[in-house]
């Protein structure tokens, strides 16, 4: 696994190109968002904080800035859009609870303030619950691992194994079968909180390689809505041709395996791919039987109960 330098920035001008947002103002020159984190800024003056919060964020304005802001007297108004200068805030955020009148007399009042300043259609908690997700994937850390990445029965499937194993031509039987696409070769992974994402790299997006055929555009043979951007990782499918090693390690009973990115275990599955069988048809039967483990329906459990049943009947007689 080749790991990749965190992001240090997110440039405003991707948010405005993500979000419809109304611009009511623009910055004269690019800015840049240094951390993840949402201010809300008009208790910060009142108690003088200035200097302990974030500069270059997101500032949220909601009903309570706004309520502040009118309170204010004409000199106090002065000096808290000069305190909001010294901030330096790469992007303003006024919600639904901002009328034009108000947008208007808002940005009047940051003439001296070169920041980008939009309106949303709906309030601060709105604004968290789209923003904050949105940052907090900008903000992560990010991996490159070498595999296919799928979405089965809505499962995200890390497919890996050595080169020429298989995992491209499963991969396009299993988008033929109708499931998705989101990565192939080169996969950028990243963790939110206790889950694990992957995403394909800039140059791999939509492609994948083939043996005997050469490089192909998923989207383009089988339909854009085929291909998904990300997907959130729930298990991993190590593939494998080499009957020696799967007789020498396989146990039906044996507890289930796990493998560890970016410090999140996932369950690890050992797939032999033998010669006569369809890669996608054994993945997509071992993602069943996850979800049903996930339901805690476990056939082994049952198989153990049976079995020990058996010897116990068998020990009396």
């Amino acid at each position: 696994m080749k790991q990749k330098n965190n992001n240090s920035t997110l440039a405003v001008n991707q948010i405005l190109k993500d979000f419809n947002f109304k611009i009511w103002k623009k910055a004269s020159s690019i800015a840049f968002i240094t951390t993840p984190q949402i201010e809300r800024i008009g208790t910060i003056f009142v108690v003088n904080k200035i200097n302990d919060y974030h500069r270059n964020n997101v500032f949220v304005f909601d009903h309570i800035e706004k309520q502040y802001i009118n309170s204010l007297s004409k000199e106090k108004k002065v000096e808290f859009f000069n305190n909001l200068k010294t901030v330096k805030p790469a992007l303003i955020i006024l919600t639904s609870s901002f009328l034009w009148s108000d947008i208007n007399k808002f940005v009047k009042n940051c003439r001296g303030i070169d920041t980008t300043i939009v309106h949303a259609q709906f309030d601060a908690e709105g604004i968290y619950s789209v923003l904050a997700p949105y940052l907090s994937n900008a903000f992560a850390s990010r991996s490159e691992v070498h595999g296919t990445l799928v979405n089965i029965f809505g499962v995200g499937v890390l497919l890996i194994g050595r080169s020429g194993i298989g995992k491209s031509e499963a991969a396009i039987d299993l988008v033929k079968k109708g499931h998705l696409f989101v990565a192939d070769d080169a996969i950028r992974i990243h963790a939110m909180g206790n889950s694990l994402y992957g995403e394909p790299t800039q140059i791999s997006k939509n492609f994948v390689a083939i043996k005997g055929v050469g490089i192909l555009n998923v989207a383009q043979m089988f339909g854009y809505e085929k291909v998904i951007p990300y997907s959130k990782i729930d298990i991993v499918m190590e593939m494998y041709n080499d009957m020696n090693i799967i007789d020498r390690t396989f146990n039906y009973l044996k507890r289930p395996t796990f493998k560890e990115y970016e410090k999140i275990k996932l369950r690890k599955y050992n797939l032999s791919i033998i010669t006569g069988l369809r890669a996608a048809d054994i993945i997509e039967t071992a993602v069943v039987d996850y979800k049903l483990k996930c339901q805690n329906i476990d056939p082994k459990k049952d198989y153990v109960v049976n079995f020990r049943k058996t010897i116990f009947d068998n020990f009396k007689k």
